[in-house]
């Protein structure tokens, strides 16, 4: 283990210490991650590897929620380029208006000043996602340093069993795989085709991809 990943986990640790263990395994260390990077907000995702929902593992706030829901309707944004393997940081405020736009009405709330996403691996293998937001531009420029938070937070996460922890975040996405189901059958479309027209109908309704999941499940059919 390197020097800054040993230096990761040890801080992560302490502050998890200290840190009231409340919404789940996966918010305890975003939590965590929080208070040692000294940022307004944490998310922590698995990467989008097929044509389904993207598991959330944890959000610590509205607007980390906003930004992680913007990406999975339109289907780019930072946590999709961390994804990847790059490490993005944004302004909001000069991002593309699509993205911005959601980003503050899912929140309802101002945009912050800065968001940095960066990948976590494992072995050379992205296997999450970390966003911060913050209004302090020192902080999203270590970079390096959240990649390393980041996968201190994903060995922490991931010395439990899958039960504790990821199983509820694939539940979530339930009413999605749904729907891109549904849509498969319909229009006798492929899953990734099926998942673009499922964010075309919550773009055009400016609402979640659940949100627009579930309109698409109660939906009056012939023969119902």
């Amino acid at each position: 283990m390197s020097m800054g990943r040993s230096l990761g986990l040890a801080a992560v640790i302490s502050a998890a210490l200290g840190t009231p263990h409340s919404g789940g395994r996966a918010r305890w260390f975003c939590d965590a991650a929080r208070e040692v990077l000294d940022v307004d907000g944490v998310s922590l995702a698995l990467p989008h590897r097929h044509a389904g929902a993207r598991a959330l593992l944890a959000a610590t706030d509205d607007i980390t929620a906003a930004i992680e829901a913007a990406d999975d309707v339109l289907g780019i944004g930072p946590t999709h380029v961390a994804g990847a393997g790059t490490a993005v940081l944004l302004r909001p405020e000069t991002a593309a208006p699509p993205w911005g736009a959601l980003v503050a009405q899912f929140s309802n709330a101002p945009a912050p000043r800065w968001v940095l996403a960066v990948p976590a691996r494992d072995r050379d293998v992205v296997v999450a996602t970390l966003l911060v937001h913050t209004d302090r531009p020192d902080v999203v420029q270590q970079a390096q340093w959240v990649g390393e938070v980041a996968e201190a937070v994903v060995i922490m996460l991931t010395a439990r069993p899958p039960e504790e922890w990821l199983e509820p975040a694939l539940a979530a996405g339930d009413l999605t795989n749904q729907a891109i189901g549904m849509l498969m059958a319909e229009h006798t479309i492929d899953a990734h085709s099926a998942l673009d027209v499922l964010r075309s109908h919550a773009f055009t309704a400016g609402s979640r991809l659940d949100v627009a999941a579930l309109r698409v499940l109660d939906a009056p059919r012939g023969g119902r």
